[in-house]
């Protein structure tokens, strides 16, 4: 199905808050999902892949080293810490995060933070990478398991990594609909004799 960005936004983030996410974390995931499919990269599939494997931990930020409290490292609470430290990572050495699950889920944040600082950086993990610089481009298999990151700046031209091409609508697989749906709607109160009474309608009374 066809989805807008905005809708797709939307419904990332409501997912993410039905997960158990804190709205303000929901709100960033939603952003990443809107970026991620804004440059054709599927966005709704990882929320669904990270949401559908379990809490992962906050960073605990420790020099040019990232790791996590506990388990795997949550690329959403990463990207927040990076977006906070952008202008340290632009100016600093390369910078390693162990084991971010699902890393994908990353990417929009570096994005933000090389143009935040108008400088250049790239992100490697297994089997991918990205480059921010003149141009967007990148490619990343999805992971099943958690992996390393390395963001470091100077940028290199293309590599023969693809450009990343807008779109304005995303082609969401019917699957990951339902999934979000399904967490999106633990958000939603659920009806009591009262609420249905005072919702829309006449109720019980009849002025006509």
């Amino acid at each position: 199905m066809s989805w807008s960005l905005s809708e797709a936004e939307s419904l990332s983030r409501k997912a993410a808050r039905g997960a158990g996410f804190s709205w303000g974390m929901a709100e960033e995931a939603g952003r990443a999902v809107r970026w991620l499919a804004s440059v054709s990269l599927p966005g709704p599939e990882m929320l669904v892949a990270r949401l559908e494997r379990g809490p992962c931990a906050a960073p605990e930020p420790n020099g040019e080293i990232w790791t996590a409290t506990s388990g795997p490292l949550c690329p959403i609470g990463a990207g927040v810490a990076l977006a906070d430290r952008a202008a340290t990572v632009a100016c600093g050495p390369a910078l390693v995060l162990r084991g971010v699950a699902d890393p994908m889920l990353l990417v929009p944040f570096v994005a933000a933070a090389a143009a935040q600082t108008g400088t250049a950086l790239r992100m490697d993990c297994a089997g991918g990478s990205f480059i921010f610089g003149e141009h967007a481009c990148g490619k990343m298999p999805p992971h099943a398991h958690p992996v390393d990151v390395r963001i470091s700046t100077g940028a290199d031209p293309d590599k023969g990594l693809p450009r990343l091409i807008c779109q304005q609508r995303y082609q969401m697989p019917r699957s990951t609909e339902a999934v979000l749906l399904a967490y999106a709607h633990r958000t939603y109160a659920p009806d009591t004799e009262a609420s249905r009474l005072s919702g829309a309608g006449a109720g019980l009374s009849d002025n006509d």
